[in-house]
């Protein structure tokens, strides 16, 4: 024998589900609207009000992944390892793809020194996003205290190329150079950077340094003779006098 669902019940059941679809609408925009709330706290240094308003986000709706990025920075900023890690982990697990998750944890295993950790995640985080600076200079960075300056160069370099304005780039791709003694490519590097931003001007002092190591001696007095004009009253004055006397005068 047959059986009917009577009109009623059907229409019960449609009332349901647009009943739940109507709460969850809700519940997504207070959440976001907390996130504001959150952000607007934050903005003021009230971090404390800021995280209250996130963690109500959350409550309203577990994947509002912007709630759980910023719980994660301000963990990260208070130091709570842990708990920054678990935040960006559930950002990843809703958003695989979310780069800035990645980077911080790349950035929270760099602080406990496990590099080869630091290392995955800084790569990961290049690979989604290419443009992203900040990632190839933590590769670099992870690269460098591992000794291994040829891959560090190459993150470095990487990293003026998406930004010829980025000062630390320069000076750690020039340190790279330096520690495979490729002192005119260090050279280079210096002269570039004071052609992007010539107020690093503390890069004559290097400059000088390594003319003199190669023997172009007039080059390395023009250079310290430059890096005295800006910095006459530096700690490194001396030196650079001390440096450019001795190449002018020998051990006279």
């Amino acid at each position: 024998m047959r059986q009917f669902i009577s009109i009623s019940a059907i229409c019960l059941v449609l009332v349901s589900g647009m009943l739940v679809t109507s709460c969850q609408k809700d519940n997504l925009e207070k959440s976001e609207a907390l996130v504001k709330k959150g952000d607007k706290y934050a903005s003021k240094d009230n971090f404390d009000r800021a995280i209250v308003q996130y963690k109500k986000a959350i409550e309203l709706n577990p994947e509002n992944t912007a709630a759980l990025m910023n719980l994660g920075l301000l963990a990260f900023n208070r130091n709570d390892n842990q708990a920054a890690a678990d935040y960006f982990e559930d950002v990843i697990e809703i958003e695989d793809k979310e780069v800035l998750a990645h980077y911080m944890l790349g950035s929270i295993f760099k602080r406990q020194g496990n590099l080869d950790q630091a290392l995955d995640k800084f790569r990961i985080a290049s690979k989604i996003d290419p443009g992203f600076t900040d990632a190839f200079l933590g590769l670099g960075l992870i690269y460098y205290q591992k000794e291994n300056y040829e891959d560090a160069a190459k993150a470095f370099h990487e990293v003026i190329a998406l930004n010829p304005y980025e000062a630390d780039g320069y000076q750690l791709l020039a340190a790279s150079y330096m520690k495979m003694n490729k002192n005119e490519e260090a050279i280079e590097v210096f002269e570039r950077d004071l052609r992007y931003n010539p107020m690093n001007t503390y890069d004559y002092f290097m400059l000088g340094s390594l003319y003199h190591q190669l023997k172009k001696d007039t080059e390395a007095v023009q250079s310290l003779e430059r890096f005295l004009e800006f910095h006459a009253d530096s700690p490194q004055a001396l030196d650079a006098q001390q440096l450019m006397n001795e190449i002018k005068y020998g051990n006279l």
